[in-house]
């Protein structure tokens, strides 16, 4: 599987665990979304990100930030239990973060990625990475969590050149040039 056909496939498995924990859920739902939000974002940041950061810095420093921000709503998130609303709430909330950074790495992200790689690469790069996801999930998220809190104390801040296609501080423009597909789900 190429490894842009992957990530998708992820997200549409993290979207359906948000879904059902928004719902209701159990404790094996969270602790199985943990497990897999967790290994997902480790699994960008060591094989995917690099791959894309030296034509577009400014793309993966913002889909760093969006994981900064999904694992912190995510240990808020197991915090409670199903159940209390206020987890519900907590649900919802990650779910939103998560549709909205999927949407603009399917829109901006992973068509760099097929640009940046041949079809071969991207077979053999999607090999890497369910074996390495499938590593992470194994080692379970209380370990993940700690390496990508790690992996953010290590980044060093990086001054960029505003780009002058760039004007769109809020999002709108990746919105607009999501896949039809997410762009429908989001209405």
């Amino acid at each position: 599987m190429k490894a842009t056909a992957l990530i998708r496939k992820q997200h549409r498995n993290i979207d359906a665990l948000l879904r059902t924990l928004a719902r209701g859920g159990t404790l094996d739902d969270l602790r199985r979304l943990a497990d897999v939000l967790a290994a997902h974002a480790l699994m960008e940041e060591e094989s995917v990100y690099p791959v894309v950061r030296e034509r577009r810095e400014d793309v993966i420093l913002k889909a760093l930030e969006s994981h900064a921000v999904a694992r912190h709503e995510l240990e808020r998130l197991m915090r409670g239990l199903p159940g209390e609303p206020a987890f519900h709430a907590r649900a919802r909330t990650l779910r939103a973060l998560v549709k909205q950074h999927a949407g603009e790495e399917e829109a901006v992200l992973l068509p760099r990625l097929e640009k940046a790689l041949q079809r071969q690469e991207q077979t053999a790069l999607g090999t890497l990475l369910e074996k390495r996801f499938q590593e992470l999930v194994a080692v379970g998220h209380d370990e993940v969590l700690a390496r990508l809190a790690t992996l953010d104390a290590e980044e060093e801040p990086i001054e960029l050149e505003p780009l002058e296609d760039d004007d769109d501080e809020d999002g709108e423009l990746l919105i607009e040039h999501a896949p039809p597909e997410w762009r429908a789900s989001q209405a």
